[in-house]
């Protein structure tokens, strides 16, 4: 059984034995479930793990709880039907990849509505105005990216999904996947992967760059990376293998001192993985002014992520099949009939030779040497 990240083995398995039942109609809509001290007595198991299921099987709309009445399967209801023919992308594209996903929603009969955050990065505001004319124009799907600043409004979507509009999760707004449908950039391994492809090409310190804010995304990134460590290199240290970059990325460089400052104190053969791409670029730049050989003595790595239409080239990056899953996404939402859909894309790296490329591995296929 596949365990749904953010619940424990124990609530996987009451969610799915409730799940079947409910499907079984065993708890037919409108009818009331057993109590908790019922469910803690038929599954063996202690409070909070009967609550963890039941509050994910309310996320995904089966069920409602009624303050002193208890927990009931959400009565069947057929959701109005989307009177639109238009599918909306809420990404930020390069022009080539507009017109690429708009004449694939065209080959399927549908018109194409984009809302792009280029000028208002992460808002909550706007997008929820745009959601809410999306909303009222009953678009027929929702390729959604929600923005990660509070007040999120992935609840907001989930009302949307209940009256019948088509909603697919393109970008994590927590780093709890959503509980509705997705095809998730796996950025945890991604991370993961780009630490392994460090240490194969010899590097002996690795650091992770990142920002003192972060969103969702970059933080399952610099997860993957310190679980490559523990597993290969004996464990992870912020304080030894952690950079914050001091404040935003400046365009004046002279006011780049405390990062000149951390570069002189890097041995030879560090790998850097970078929050992103820009953040890479200025560090690569940096490094080369104050005559660090790259990639030799110092590697860099960043990560393309799912919604970043700028790509700053000669960059090695880990990347996502991103044009392809937009489509994918469409064909989804355009289908007649509608299914369940939670996929994780896989990553991979592409290279420009901002690092070294791994070195043939004597020890076992995909680990380090000495792990």
């Amino acid at each position: 059984m596949q365990v749904p990240q953010g619940l424990g083995k124990r609530s996987a398995a009451v969610l799915e034995a409730l799940r079947q039942d409910l499907d079984a109609d065993v708890f037919p809509p409108g009818s009331r479930l057993p109590t908790e001290d019922q469910l803690m007595a038929r599954f063996e198991v202690g409070r909070n793990t009967v609550r963890r299921a039941v509050a994910r099987l309310a996320a995904e709309g089966r069920l409602v709880t009624r303050r002193r009445a208890g927990t009931f399967a959400r009565e069947a209801r057929t959701p109005e039907a989307p009177a639109s023919r238009t599918i909306a992308a809420m990404f930020s594209l390069d022009r080539t990849e507009y017109i690429d996903i708009q004449n694939h929603a065209l080959g399927r009969g549908y018109a194409l509505c984009v809302y792009s955050r280029m000028r208002t990065g992460y808002d909550p505001a706007p997008e929820r105005a745009w959601l809410e004319c999306a909303r009222r124009d009953r678009f027929r799907g929702i390729l959604a990216c929600c923005t990660p600043t509070p007040p999120q409004n992935d609840l907001y979507l989930d009302e949307m999904a209940q009256e019948g509009v088509r909603v697919i999760h393109l970008e994590p707004c927590r780093t709890e996947p959503p509980v509705g449908n997705f095809i998730l950039a796996d950025y945890r391994r991604g991370g993961y992967m780009a630490a392994v492809s460090l240490m194969l090409a010899g590097y002996r310190r690795l650091i992770y760059v990142g920002m003192e804010e972060d969103w969702p995304a970059a933080a399952l990134v610099k997860d993957g990376f310190a679980d490559a460590l523990r597993d290969h290199r004996g464990g992870y240290d912020p304080a030894q293998h952690g950079f914050i970059f001091p404040g935003g990325i400046p365009a004046d460089r002279t006011k780049c001192e405390e990062v000149r400052a951390f570069l002189r104190t890097l041995l030879p053969a560090t790998g850097l993985m970078c929050r992103e791409p820009l953040l890479a670029r200025l560090l690569l730049d940096l490094a080369r002014e104050q005559g660090l050989d790259t990639p030799r003595d110092l590697g860099v790595i960043s990560v393309r992520y799912f919604d970043d239409w700028i790509d700053p080239g000669g960059i090695d990056m880990v990347e996502f099949e991103r044009l392809e899953t937009l489509k994918r996404a469409i064909d989804w939402v355009t289908r007649p009939a509608m299914k369940r859909m939670q996929t994780w894309l896989p990553p991979r790296i592409v290279r420009h030779g901002s690092a070294r490329a791994p070195k043939p591995s004597a020890g076992e296929p995909g680990v380090p040497d000495g792990a």
